[in-house]
């Protein structure tokens, strides 16, 4: 739609951006994920809602990038 090779799109992100396009669709699943949670959305309805095919598949992203796993997330919030 927007005319352009996936390879200039990233290009032009990493220009812009200083960040792959995968690092920006990570940090936007990271940041849904973190809205959901906050909103006490159950995790296996939020890795569900992400396109995981399984809950500990979601569970192992969001410790990997927020150091946390969405339960300590959640816990973490209402401390």
């Amino acid at each position: 739609k927007m005319h352009m090779s996936v390879q200039t799109l990233s290009k032009k992100v990493q220009e812009k951006m200083q960040i792959t396009i995968g690092q920006l669709i990570r940090q936007q699943i990271i940041t849904t994920a973190k809205k959901h949670l906050n909103e006490n959305i159950p995790i296996n309805q939020v890795s569900y809602l992400l396109d995981f095919e399984e809950s500990n598949h979601f569970s192992s992203f969001f410790k990997h990038y927020t150091g946390l796993t969405p339960t300590q997330y959640q816990n973490r919030k209402v401390q």
